[in-house]
């Protein structure tokens, strides 16, 4: 009996060996964008394959974890691999891989029978539930309702959503979450990376910062808020850009403030990109050139309980041409504020 159970445990031994020197361990995280519920089955020479429970009009995240062993020399991550519903198959787009600290890798995949360029997942403040979306003025707006429940997200599916996409992730459109036509929330937006879906999570809609915060006067407040964020217009025409300052409030070591006061607004040309800190986007700015911009009033009094309020008047003096314009606060107190508006002359851009 001894002998036997030491020839097992040689057996199991020589077998551990073997797997160690010619396999690795592959770590799967795959979500799955369908409209139903899925259970998962297994995975089989290079399609995770489900069976589908039942069908929905909402779309599901369905998350499956597993671990699949291969060969040293095969690598997952240069392989196409594949999603089976019901021996319907489609794409499994790799999002992300890393080698483990030994041997194997983590592989972070993402599919669904839809175009993932069609996709938003929307992230909802809480106790509120989506209405309905539009991109208009060069901004998304997601309109939001009170509701009795947390949804938590949302994913939404249309093809208009694919041309929205690149605006959103590449030129930063901003995104806004809007209560009868109330600013509620300002759009974060997570992994600007192409093929993969929207990803819009709520956040403040100011960005107040401390006197005692060693970037006070580098961070953007971000407590402006244009009519327009992208305005087309013909040589001579000219388009008028309302704005509105509201206060910023901010918080730091237990002691709250609120950025207010007298500020004073220029306008530049620059990047056709966000930038959050005042050392780069300087170095990017530029004065207009072909477009004649007048700010009234061009200083103005911020209250710490309510807004002030200025126009951006915006002449074409050439054609074709393109400026995407900084509208810029700067603060007395020192701290400063920026927005961007794309203006697109003629056939400019």
């Amino acid at each position: 009996m001894k002998g036997k159970v030491l020839k097992i445990l040689f057996v199991l031994a020589v077998l551990i060996t073997i797997s160690f020197l010619f396999l690795k361990p592959n770590n799967i995280y795959l979500e799955v964008y369908y409209p139903g519920n899925l259970e998962y089955l297994g995975y089989k020479h290079g399609s995770f394959e489900f069976k589908l429970i039942e069908g929905s009009d909402e779309i599901n995240i369905i998350t499956v974890n597993d671990k699949i062993w291969t060969l040293i020399g095969e690598d997952l991550k240069n392989k196409q691999m594949y999603v089976k519903v019901n021996g319907d198959e489609f794409r499994a787009v790799l999002r992300f891989w890393h080698e483990l600290p030994i041997k194997g890798e983590d592989l972070i995949y993402i599919a669904s029978p839809y175009n993932l360029t069609e996709l938003a997942v929307v992230h909802l403040p809480e106790n509120y539930t989506l209405k309905g979306w539009k991109f208009e003025r060069g901004a998304l707006i997601l309109e939001i309702e009170p509701a009795d429940r947390n949804e938590g997200r949302v994913i939404i599916h249309d093809e208009k959503l694919k041309e929205v996409q690149t605006k959103v992730k590449y030129q930063h459109a901003p995104v806004f979450y809007t209560y009868r036509g109330r600013i509620i929330a300002r759009g974060e937006v997570h992994e600007r990376v192409p093929g993969i879906p929207l990803y819009i999570y709520p956040g403040e809609i100011t960005q107040g910062v401390s006197p005692k915060n060693e970037l006070y006067d580098l961070i953007n407040v971000k407590n402006i808020l244009l009519s327009q964020y992208e305005v087309r217009l013909k040589q001579n025409e000219t388009i008028t850009v309302e704005g509105r300052i509201l206060p910023a409030p901010w918080e730091f070591n237990h002691t709250r403030g609120v950025n207010a006061g007298k500020v004073r607004l220029e306008a530049y040309c620059g990047p056709d990109r966000e930038e959050w800190e005042w050392s780069y986007l300087r170095r990017s700015l530029y004065e207009p050139e072909g477009l004649k911009i007048q700010i009234t009033p061009e200083t103005l009094e911020i209250p710490v309980n309510g807004s002030a309020e200025f126009k951006v008047q915006i002449t074409a003096e050439k054609d074709s041409l393109f400026c995407p314009l900084f509208i810029i606060a700067f603060a007395d107190e020192g701290w400063k504020s920026w927005e961007r508006v794309r203006v697109i002359v003629g056939e400019g851009e």
